[in-house]
């Protein structure tokens, strides 16, 4: 069976505990970083994806604009086991 990614849908602690577990250390995959770019007009998307004992995280920023334009933007890149990195993931998201 093919592992896939999907949304993260627990709440601002439970990914900051998340990230603390696969070692990340950038601030800016944190919640408190969402909730700072969100006065902005950014939107979090939090993503996950698990094989067995190993786990990939990222949290996405979001912003729409016109004309069905929107950017993506992964400040502090990917917490976790990397090798879980695949071509599903910009589907996914």
């Amino acid at each position: 069976m093919r592992d896939n990614w999907k949304i993260f849908e627990s709440g601002d602690s439970d990914w900051d505990e998340l990230l603390k577990q696969l070692n990340q250390t950038c601030v800016f995959q944190s919640s408190h970083w969402a909730r700072h770019k969100a006065s902005t007009g950014w939107s979090a998307t939090r993503m996950v994806k698990k094989s067995g004992a190993s786990q990939i995280a990222i949290q996405c920023l979001v912003r729409k604009g016109p004309f069905g334009i929107a950017m993506a933007w992964a400040p502090g890149g990917f917490a976790g086991d990397l090798s879980l990195t695949d071509n599903d993931f910009a589907s996914s998201l």
